[in-house]
């Protein structure tokens, strides 16, 4: 283990961390959140729960989930299994859960429509 760190100069303070590499297999769920007239919505939580298995470790980490500029959150390297997305909209309460059941390799999409 080294104490040293790197300077990536071409990232920016407030980009995420990179992304480990999707464990061989596993999914991806993009989640997208716009209003009715089609506008994404950026910077609205996102929040995921595993059904009825040990939660993976790639949503377990106690990191922010917000929309990016064009409305989507993308989770890589889930395991196949069932999930629960829900969103939460600054002075509204969080939205009804979606249920996903995510197969080994496949990519799915949730999306999510806010009202007013």
């Amino acid at each position: 283990m080294s104490d040293s760190m790197s300077f990536d100069p071409d990232r920016s303070v407030t980009d995420p961390p990179p992304s480990p590499p999707p464990a061989r297999g596993a999914g991806t769920v993009l989640v997208a959140v716009s209003t009715q007239d089609g506008r994404p919505l950026a910077d609205i939580g996102v929040e995921v729960r595993a059904i009825g298995m040990e939660t993976p470790w790639t949503v377990a980490m106690d990191l922010p989930r917000t929309t990016d500029l064009r409305g989507q959150y993308i989770w890589t390297g889930l395991p196949a299994g069932e999930y629960a997305f829900a969103v939460r909209v600054p002075g509204r309460r969080r939205s009804q859960p979606r249920r996903v059941r995510l197969a080994a390799g496949e990519t799915r999409a949730v999306v999510f429509t806010v009202e007013g």
